[in-house]
């Protein structure tokens, strides 16, 4: 184990190999589908955070996120997906935009017919009667109420959100608005809009709204000129309109012919989809980025047909909320493969480029004006686009996701890629093709914000013992769990094979010591600090758990003055942890991946609070003592496959450490206290990640099992 580290870590073989025994993926799919049948379905989300868009209760983090352009500030975030709290029974969700590009809220539909908000409030958009911003679902009021409300909204069929503006479906055929709504105004509770009857399916735009009512006619309103509804004008309205019929001229708003046979309705803040019954799809508003799919670049008042398309099953629109920018559009076809157009800055079309196949004229940036594949997806059985990011899900219930990534929107850990996609001058982290996110597992539905993705389905199976520290025992007999040439239980070298079981705990010899070169430590606020080397001591303790005895780093400096740090007046250019002083590390699945990842969970040993403290420069009683607090867990590499190797990892992004969770609620935050002697005294503290690589030497042959 190695108590503060990053990178890789290759173990001599007098350790071993780390063991994984792959995962039952079936065995695992069965055991979801019993769970959803047993309970109800839960809600995860990743992306921004800075308004509590994530329902975790939390604005701080855990992660440090900054989008594209350049005067953007860093924002929370979470680059996997963390449990969205208290909510049970969801049956679909939404997110919206904000104020800013990474502000935003979210609803939840729940199998009650009630609706939960969570999130930025400034416009009254989480619809409980204040425009205080909520980090925790709440209730939205009913049609009338006033805060506190002693009603609730019930009967729901479906929602919508975009912007700051929220809308619901009632199982009546009414629709109800509330926040920035579409026909003018604010309002901080729902409120129906009138002239609507036997509505049966929503959308929410920029500030617009379609409908869908019985016949498939499609109605729209909203305080917004420049030919978004669809109905022939350049002007808003703040009653509902009908929408045109495909290739009707300017002035069918009084006499038709009207758009009919349509089943599903998409918007962004700029344009709008209409799915067909016969599998084609009508589109309307801006074009400048070929988001019509007709073609051309040329806007539209009145529907549109989208290019070469048929067999289309679902749709969704994206693009920026706040600002209208970055608008494209998805298709889900009948034979599971998504298609998309519109624009590409940051790989929203999913084609494996930023930059093409085509450039649009009107912004000079790369587009597709007709529908182009979405690379390499198949099986898909639903989509949501918003933001500059989409997400899919695939039969059996995994996500995948491309397009833009600055706030961690695509859930696979990072926020800097897996690529970098240039837009308007500036950089930022993206996905040309899809991705596999951080979600796995029977999820059932999707959800996206302009910086947030949601998914929802059974809760996880519960934890299991595994995974646990072993060793492998040869068998003279052939009944061994492991055997052969390719399933063999430690690949030293190429005569190790034989018949082995499995040993749970270490053996005799648990002590292990380790010899780490070049540590380094960062915090949020850039500050940073380069040693030379790291030592570590300790010893396994069980199957699951092990005590490091000491830690020390040396020819340690602060490295923007190259001061010398120490931690005491002997310890010359070291920091020490204290004689005496213990910490515990505990074994546990860490969150996310398609597959299993194992860590080790470290933490000082009660009574003691600090892994170390330590000044840096002139020692003298004025100087500022630096103390080392919290938890962090590092990654047990590889965890996938055994080969000649064992290996512990440790990430950090912008000073904050990489993972952070463990399954089953297990988080650490390492943080770095900064102290100043009084009068008054003054603290202060911020999250800080650690980097090193090394090797360990020992006297075990031990191994993680993690999956049966």
């Amino acid at each position: 184990m190695q108590p503060l580290g990053g990178s890789w870590i290759t173990h001599s073989q007098r350790r071993g190999l780390a063991l994984i025994v792959l995962a039952m993926l079936a065995a695992l799919s069965m055991a979801a589908a019993a769970t959803a049948q047993a309970a109800p379905n839960v809600a995860v989300a990743w992306g921004a955070n800075n308004e509590g868009q994530l329902g975790d209760g939390s604005t701080v983090g855990p992660e440090d996120c900054r989008g594209s352009s350049i005067s953007e500030e860093h924002t929370a975030c979470s680059t996997f997906p963390v449990a969205v709290s208290g909510l049970t029974g969801v049956t679909a969700i939404a997110g919206g935009g904000g104020t800013s590009t990474a502000s935003g809220h979210s609803l939840a539909l729940l199998e009650n017919g009630t609706v939960a908000a969570w999130g930025e409030n400034g416009g009254g958009q989480l619809g409980n009667g204040t425009t205080t911003s909520s980090d925790l679902p709440a209730s939205v009021c009913a049609v009338g109420e006033t805060a506190p409300c002693v009603n609730h909204l019930e009967g729901v069929k479906a929602i919508s959100a975009a912007g700051g503006h929220s809308m619901a479906l009632l199982a009546s055929g009414a629709v109800v608005e509330w926040g920035e709504v579409s026909t003018g105004g604010e309002s901080r509770v729902p409120v129906e809009v009138s002239g609507l009857s036997g509505v049966t399916a929503i959308a929410a735009g920029g500030e617009f709204s379609l409908a869908v009512v019985t016949g498939g006619k499609v109605m729209a309103w909203g305080n917004v000129g420049g030919g978004k509804l669809g109905d022939g004008t350049e002007t808003g309205s703040t009653v509902p309109v009908p929408v045109c019929a495909v290739g009707a001229s300017s002035g069918c708003l009084e006499d038709g012919p009207y758009l009919e046979g349509a089943t599903a309705v998409a918007a962004s803040a700029v344009h709008s989809l209409a799915l067909l019954s016969n599998g084609t799809i009508a589109a309307w508003g801006r074009n400048f980025e070929g988001e019509l799919g007709d073609g051309t670049e040329t806007a539209s008042d009145v529907p549109v047909a989208v290019s070469g398309l048929s067999g289309v099953t679902a749709i969704s629109a994206g693009g920026r909320g706040g600002n209208g920018g970055q608008p494209f559009s998805l298709a889900l076809v009948s034979n599971g493969t998504v298609e998309a157009w519109g624009t590409n800055e940051e790989g929203e079309l999913g084609d494996g480029t930023f930059m093409g196949p085509e450039t649009c004229s009107a912004l000079k940036t790369g587009c597709a004006k007709v529908p182009t594949p979405v690379s390499g997806l198949s099986g898909v059985t639903a989509i949501t686009a918003h933001g500059k990011h989409s997400l899919a899900l695939l039969k059996g219930g995994s996500v995948m996701t491309w397009g833009g990534n600055e706030f961690g929107t695509l859930g696979i850990g990072t926020s800097n890629g897996p690529e970098v996609c240039f837009f308007g001058g500036s950089e930022g982290g993206c996905s040309t093709k899809p991705v596999a996110a951080l979600t796995h597992g029977a999820m059932l539905g999707l959800g996206a914000g302009d910086a947030d993705s949601y998914a929802f389905g059974p809760p996880p199976p519960p934890p299991t013992n595994l995974p646990e520290l072993g060793r492998c025992r040869k068998l003279t007999t052939k009944t061994g769990a492991y055997g052969g040439t390719s399933n063999v239980c430690l690949r030293l070298s190429k005569t190790h094979t034989g018949y082995f079981e499995w040993m749970p705990g270490p053996g005799s010899n648990r002590t292990f010591k380790e010899t780490l070169s070049s540590p380094k430590l960062e915090t949020a606020g850039k500050k940073k600090f380069s040693c030379t080397l790291m030592f570590v001591k300790g010893e396994y303790t069980g199957a699951k758990t092990e005590t490091v005895t000491s830690v020390v780093l040396e020819g340690c400096e602060e490295a923007f003055h190259h001061q010398n740090c120490s931690s005491g007046p002997s310890s010359g250019t070291n920091l020490e942890s204290a004689p005496g002083t213990e910490f515990e590390g505990e074994l546990g699945f860490i969150v996310g991946g398609e597959k299993p990842q194992v860590g080790w969970d470290l933490k000082p040993k009660s009574p003691a609070s600090s892994f170390f403290s330590f000044t840096c420069g002139p020692t003298s009683t004025s100087s500022e003592v630096l103390t080392l607090e919290g938890s962090v867990i590092g990654r047990a590499l590889p965890i996938d496959k055994m080969v000649s190797g064992f290996g512990l990892r440790y990430g950090q992004s912008g000073g904050v450490q990489l993972p952070e969770r463990f399954e089953g609620g297990v988080k650490d935050t390492l943080l770095l206290k900064t102290a100043l002697p009084g009068p008054p005294p003054s603290e202060s503290s911020e999250q800080i990640g650690v980097k090193t690589e090394g090797s360990v030497e020992d006297g075990e042959e031990l191994e993680i099992k993690a999956k049966v």
